[in-house]
């Protein structure tokens, strides 16, 4: 028999079901990002709640009855981190969702961080996890943190160990703020980055115009958002000042993980979240290989930094295996 595992996700921005089979092929990846109305950042937690209510019948009713027939579990993200206290009630959308899928199917559910999800997204499948000290990093539209982690066995989720990232507001939110203020549609990452595709991704930050500083593994970002506005003030060209931000972003983060690298000797470098997709941090982070060739660096496909729920569906299978 061929088994297949699903998962559900349902974020802040958007609303996905996935499915992949025992060697951790995607089958299914449909998502649907929450609807924001122009010049909001974000949704409140009812509004996105009620999206994700009426997406999900959609986005299960595109499996086909072979597909039902083969699952052999569900996974859904029900908390954002693994974290005491980690809670935001537009997960109970998809979990409500999952135990009546899992109930209707007679088959069991298992729930996850949606951090887990993202971390999992960048894991090939043949990667092995057990006994090896992982450094993470996750940025997205609401998190940056630096994270020492290790995959327990026992309880099929990715200990956190939080060791660096952002004092204030995420990277994410920085991009999105000031995305807002220049019109552009939210989530603005990716809107921002084509409007600047002309520029060569190794293009000097020349006016040095948003250095930021990193202390002990921490930074603050909510400063660099004034600095901005005043810079677009003064008749700065928002294309400039674009390019400067996701350069020095992308400055800072490449000199995190390598004094983190240092310090603390991993087996393996995870790089995930939604901002990760953005490509001049990606080209600068992909760097961190020829500086550290002993480690192995994993850096999420475009495709699966942004939410989804694949990385939901492949902790179930992993889940599903150990109870074989």
């Amino acid at each position: 028999m061929i088994a297949h595992f699903l998962g559900i996700d349902t974020s802040n921005y958007t609303t996905s079901i996935a499915l992949v089979d025992s060697h951790g092929k995607v089958l299914f990846d449909k998502r649907i990002m929450l609807t924001v109305k122009p010049g909001e950042l974000g949704l409140r937690q009812s509004d996105a709640f009620y999206q994700h209510v009426m997406n999900l019948p959609g986005l299960f009713f595109d499996l086909t009855n072979d597909d039902l027939k083969h699952i052999e579990s569900i996974g859904v993200s029900c908390r954002p981190r693994n974290v005491e206290g980690s809670y935001m009630p537009v997960f109970n959308a998809g979990v409500q969702f999952a135990k009546v899928i899992a109930k209707s199917l007679n088959r069991p559910l298992y729930e996850y961080a949606h951090q887990d999800g993202h971390v999992m997204a960048a894991i090939p499948s043949e990667q092995v996890l057990e006994n090896q000290k992982i450094l993470n990093l996750h940025i997205s539209g609401g998190t940056t943190e630096l994270f020492l982690s290790q995959w327990s066995l026992e309880n099929q989720y990715f200990t956190t160990d939080i060791i660096g990232g952002t004092k204030d507001i995420s990277i994410g939110q920085l991009i999105d703020r000031i995305g807002v203020y220049l019109d552009f549609p939210f989530p603005c990452g990716l809107p921002m980055e084509q409007s600047i595709a002309h520029f060569e991704s190794t293009a000097p930050n020349k006016k040095n115009m948003l250095p930021l500083k990193i202390e002990k593994g921490y930074f603050n970002l909510s400063g660099i958002e004034n600095k901005i506005k005043t810079l677009l003030a003064d008749g700065t060209p928002s294309q400039d000042v674009i390019l400067a931000l996701f350069t020095e972003i992308a400055r800072l983060l490449y000199t995190l993980l390598d004094d983190a690298i240092i310090s603390e000797k991993p087996d393996l470098v995870i790089l995930a979240g939604g901002v990760m997709s953005n490509f001049w941090i990606r080209a600068a982070l992909s760097n961190l290989e020829k500086a550290h060739p002993n480690v192995k660096i994993l850096i999420t496909a475009k495709m699966f930094c942004t939410d989804n729920a694949v990385g939901i569906a492949k902790m179930a299978l992993k889940h599903s295996n150990l109870n074989r």
